[in-house]
């Protein structure tokens, strides 16, 4: 038993300076964006019904008039029934010069539709027959794409791509080449905040004092998708 710690002590120090002689691994960390541009093929909308009166029965019930109408239209151009969200009517009291204290002198009913349109051809067609069914304010207009997650992944290779060709460059550079990659790290993508953007646009129809003629334009221009990835390579 002495003899066989004996060996193994022996061999641990034979060992120890082959580990103390093993060299730090070089490596070169860069990073890669990958962009892609799309036409979007889908929008999402509120569509915002209001009717003020004295009555408030009145209120509600013109309100859930113009409602209905508003989802005949819908019907029409076919948009399903899983891609409509009606959020109900509710009513607001007014008062004479914000004063609580007195008796309110009219009530306004407002109804709120999320519609997702997944034909934006009709976009056109839906915004201004809404208007004509009696919506009063088109918000939250948002242009999405349907191939959010493939066209993610294209950006991604190109990130990919774009890092190791920088990391090629610089280690020529320096004499060196590239070896096998040691890590890649996600950097996220910006496609939210373009979304965002559109988000905060308001569509107003010019009613109750507002703009002009009822009826409005809404260009979708283009969605950028934009991925970044950090990669460490290792040197050779």
């Amino acid at each position: 038993m002495f003899n066989k710690l004996k060996v193994c002590f022996a061999v641990l120090l034979l060992s120890a300076p082959v580990l103390a002689q093993c060299p730090a691994i070089r490596k070169i960390q860069v990073t890669g964006t990958g962009e892609v541009r799309t036409v979007p093929d889908e929008v999402e909308l509120d569509i915002v019904i209001e009717t003020f009166d004295k009555d408030p029965s009145r209120a509600k019930a013109e309100t859930t008039r113009k409602a209905i109408a508003v989802m005949n239209v819908l019907a029409s151009l076919k948009v399903e029934s899983r891609d409509i969200q009606s959020r109900g009517t509710s009513i607001s009291s007014h008062f004479p010069g914000f004063d609580r204290s007195k008796p309110p002198n009219g009530f306004t009913a407002q109804n709120s539709i999320h519609v997702t349109l997944r034909d934006i051809s009709r976009f056109e067609d839906l915004t201004n027959q809404a208007v004509r069914a009696g919506a009063t304010t088109l918000g939250n207009v948002e242009f999405q794409t349907s191939k959010l997650a493939t066209l993610r992944q294209d950006a991604r290779k190109m990130a990919l791509a774009a890092a190791k060709k920088k990391a090629t460059e610089m280690a020529l550079e320096v004499g060196q080449q590239l070896g096998r990659v040691l890590t890649i790290t996600e950097g996220g993508d910006r496609f939210s905040a373009i979304q965002a953007s559109y988000n905060a646009f308001a569509y107003n129809t010019g009613a109750g004092g507002g703009g002009g003629g009822g009826e409005g334009q809404i260009a979708p221009g283009v969605i950028t998708i934009s991925e970044e990835v950090a990669v460490e390579f290792e040197l050779q």
